[in-house]
């Protein structure tokens, strides 16, 4: 992607669930919340499975297809075993409703439960910490493989953005971002993957991660 805009620009612009600028590096307009901790519940919300909101019949073929159930199947049960940890009474509030975002249909999952008493922001965001829609399941193996094959470490891109205003704690994933790279002689770079599985076709994959480079303007 060209553009002529600064990251400054960018962030003036852009809409989103969560927009995060930190200045001369990066910015992003996140589209998926990390969890929400209100009135002593904890709400989470895993981003799985996405496709062009301008194919003939979208969202059918988005809700119809295995490996996006398999992987938002995948998804529901390691966060609903990270929320165990911390939490009890844990729901599945609602399973792949779709959400458009900019020109794409993605679908999420909604998982409440009730915290522990005294347990501490600390000891939430260490346990649910890295997100699960980031990494994929098991993640201690998956966090390895990434770690073997990717070429450098990703910085904030991947991680969670965390706003606590005294009442309503509410966190992001880190994803749909844009950095400033001065070591690469300037300009900007937009950052973007998706989950592959032993269902994934490669074509597919790779078209979905240039259909999520784009700016929500």
């Amino acid at each position: 992607m060209e553009t002529n805009l600064s990251l400054k620009d960018i962030f003036e612009h852009a809409k989103g669930e969560a927009i995060i600028y930190k200045k001369d590096d990066f910015v992003c307009f996140s589209p998926e919340p990390f969890v929400t901790i209100k009135d002593g519940f904890i709400h989470t919300f895993p981003m799985k499975g996405t496709i062009n909101a301008a194919l003939p019949k979208a969202k059918e073929r988005l809700l119809g297809d295995p490996k996006e159930f398999s992987e938002s199947a995948m998804m529901l049960d390691l966060m609903r075993n990270d929320l165990g940890a911390i939490s009890t009474d844990v729901k599945v509030e609602s399973f792949r409703y779709i959400q458009k975002v900019a020109q794409l249909y993605q679908t999420s999952s909604h998982i409440s439960a009730k915290l522990k008493k005294g347990i501490s922001f600390d000891e939430i965001f260490s346990s649910l910490l890295p997100a699960g829609s980031i990494t994929g399941t098991p993640k201690h193996e998956t966090m390895r493989i990434i770690k073997e094959c990717e070429r450098e470490p990703r910085g904030f891109y991947t991680g969670v953005f965390i706003y606590f205003d005294g009442v309503v704690c509410q966190s992001f994933v880190m994803i749909r971002f844009v950095k400033e790279r001065k070591e690469r002689a300037g300009g900007l770079y937009f950052f973007s993957g998706g989950g592959i599985t032993v269902m994934s076709e490669a074509k597919k994959e790779y078209d979905e991660l240039i259909q999520k480079v784009y700016f929500p303007f």
